[in-house]
């Protein structure tokens, strides 16, 4: 006696088939919904500032948390110097091949003042910015200060006064983080080659 064996019908292998695509499409989207949180998660976390900080911006003594915490996140850091004739200098940092921020120095004629030197990149405001004797000033974006400069590299210096500014492009801190910046940067100047030349003396 030979068994028989249900035959199943088109429509029920239709049925079937459509049910299985059906749950095919769902794990998909699943997948996909939460590849797309997983995603959004790491997106959401915060990049880390994963360089290391110089001890000097181009000859300049600065306290690396100092100038970290102005900074931007990024993973490589590298400075780079530009001198412009006898007067000027500036050092740009770079995140990730990116210009994050300069540091710049300028030698003016000693009746300059810190609106002199920073009228074309910062519009300081005389009574928020800048201190009651007008020789530092500063803003989120940057700042300026005066440099003491008792020794300077070239004699000819004497009769003119140095400036040291900041400006920041992408400021990751505050504003009190560009003032102690700011400082940092104008002691380190007093303290560098160009006002304190060894092969001089006062």
């Amino acid at each position: 006696m030979k068994h028989l064996v249900p035959r199943t019908s088109p429509t029920h292998s239709a049925a079937r088939a459509s049910s299985r695509f059906t749950s095919a499409k769902a794990t998909i989207a699943a997948i996909t919904i939460l590849g797309l949180a997983l995603s959004a998660c790491s997106s959401d976390e915060p990049r880390k500032k994963s360089y290391t900080a110089p001890t000097t911006l181009c000859g300049a003594a600065v306290p690396p948390e100092i100038l970290t915490a102005v900074l931007p996140p990024g993973k490589e850091l590298r400075t780079e110097l530009t001198k412009t004739g006898y007067l000027q200098s500036t050092c740009r940092v770079f995140i990730d091949d990116e210009p994050v921020l300069a540091a710049h120095y300028d030698w003016m004629l000693k009746e300059r003042t810190v609106f002199d030197a920073t009228a074309p990149l910062l519009r300081l405001d005389a009574e928020k910015d800048v201190n009651p004797e007008g020789t530092f000033g500063y803003t989120e974006k940057g700042g300026v200060t005066r440099v003491a400069c008792p020794n300077p590299s070239e004699s000819k210096y004497k009769t003119w006064q140095l400036f040291a500014y900041i400006i920041a492009y992408d400021n990751d801190g505050t504003k009190e983080d560009v003032k102690n910046l700011v400082a940092a940067y104008g002691k380190g100047m007093t303290e560098s080659s160009e006002c304190a030349s060894k092969s001089r003396t006062t």
